[in-house]
């Protein structure tokens, strides 16, 4: 075996397992504001010029340290896997998608032995007979 785990991840359950959600962008904006902040008072209020846009990004992101990237794993459950991190009733149907599946009746399955419903026979045209 090659070590190589197979997860199957929920429906409907990335917003939960947005890894850079969770911390390290929260952090890195911090930061990048605090970068442009100070930026912005070196160059006297000056926007902040494309040419020099990745190199201010690229300073404010490597202060993302390794354990902030870490603690996003760690809080949505995808390392050490916490299967507990997505609330059971968030596993639920839609109640948005799918309100009318909870009011239908079940359909009975006919057996051959009952002659349908005149509400279930298709309607024919004037005149047409079956």
């Amino acid at each position: 075996m090659s070590g190589i785990k197979v997860l199957c991840l929920p429906a409907h359950s990335s917003h939960f397992l947005q890894l850079m959600d969770a911390t390290p962008l929260a952090v890195f904006k911090e930061i990048w504001h605090e970068e442009l902040y100070h930026q912005t008072k070196r160059f006297s209020s000056q926007a902040l010029q494309k040419r020099n846009f990745f190199n201010l990004f690229n300073h404010a992101w490597r202060k993302v340290i390794p354990s902030v990237i870490q603690r996003g794993f760690r809080e949505t459950g995808i390392w050490p896997i916490n299967m507990s991190i997505i609330p059971e009733d968030k596993y639920a149907p839609s109640n948005v998608l799918c309100p009318l599946e909870r009011e239908r009746p079940p359909v009975k399955a006919n057996t051959g032995s009952e002659r349908p419903r005149a509400d279930t026979e298709p309607d024919l045209p004037t005149g047409e007979t079956t």
